[in-house]
């Protein structure tokens, strides 16, 4: 934990721990403070680390008098200003701060085969994995019977109209990203519809694609600004290997389909003479580093 920026004292008693099978390690660590104080040393305690437990960080921060029985005459009053309770200092430390540190799955290391990417200070990535599939209609000259399978014209043949399918496997990455200040509406706007042009989360190029997000507000863990927002969005990992014509055995994504002579790239032209891939483009790698408001 960072160094804190005021006096405080911690208590003895201090640093009662519970590790459970179900939820990870726990601990409490108490404070005494300033009454004046108390807000700020909360801000400085939300979310730190354990300085000995893994994982595990300040989830809550519980405040209260050192005394639950203080009598106006040990310094408690109504402060007329604020019109809260308000304690005399008279040199003591009379705020009693209780941190309670749990294991933040969040912070979690991921699979070794994925790459995490680079987030902001103070924002958080988590991920979940769907499967899924993708069928696709395969051209009837393609299709053989298992008697034929050299495709002799003059031997028995699947029925020109068979409706061939072909599952192709999909994997859905749901990353939430946690704890934002300033969510990069237009730039995540500009992405979907669209696929990596670099490798990201350990996926070839064109093999992921961004379709879709959702954005909503969410708690951030600091009691004197505690808006935020968060932001979850679906990359799809498509990846076939498969002959392509020109290049043999390769590895295709988003922007191939399979024709008679095997996995071919699609273009699409626009109308206006402009022809480009079907799904453009563009690098992922700076997707959770970005704001909006702040760099205005």
């Amino acid at each position: 934990m960072p160094p804190l920026t005021m006096t405080i004292e911690e208590l003895s008693g201090s640093g009662r721990s519970t590790h459970s099978y179900d939820s990870g390690n726990a601990d409490e660590r108490i404070f005494l403070c300033h009454w004046n104080n108390r807000f700020s040393l909360a801000d400085q305690l939300a979310g730190q680390p354990h300085p000995v437990l893994p994982y595990c960080y300040v989830h809550t921060v519980r405040i209260e008098p050192l005394s639950a029985d203080l009598s106006p005459s040990d310094g408690a009053s109504i402060d007329p200003e604020n019109q809260v309770v308000a304690y005399a200092q008279n040199g003591g430390k009379v705020a009693l701060v209780r941190a309670i540190y749990a294991t933040d799955y969040k912070a979690a290391p991921w699979p070794c085969e994925i790459t995490k990417p680079s987030i902001s200070d103070g924002t958080a990535l988590s991920l979940r994995i769907k499967s899924a599939g993708q069928f696709l209609t395969i051209p009837a000259s393609l299709l053989r019977w298992s008697d034929n399978a050299g495709g002799d014209p003059t031997d028995q043949m699947p029925a020109p109209d068979n409706d061939g399918r072909l599952l192709i496997p999909i994997r859905e990455f749901h990353l939430e990203w946690d704890y934002i200040d300033d969510p990069p509406v237009e730039a995540w706007d500009a992405l979907i519809g669209k696929v990596n042009s670099e490798e990201f989360l350990g996926c070839a190029a064109e093999t992921l694609l961004f379709e879709a997000y959702d954005l909503e507000p969410a708690p951030k863990f600091k009691p004197t600004d505690p808006f935020g927002f968060r932001m979850t969005t679906v990359l799809k990992h498509r990846k076939i290997s498969a002959y392509t014509p020109g290049e043999g055995e390769a590895s295709v994504g988003w922007n191939h389909d399979l024709r008679a002579d095997g996995w071919q790239r699609i273009k699409v032209d626009d109308g206006s003479g402009n022809v480009d891939n079907r799904y453009k483009l563009t690098d992922f790698s700076d997707m959770f580093t970005q704001s909006s408001c702040s760099e205005e």
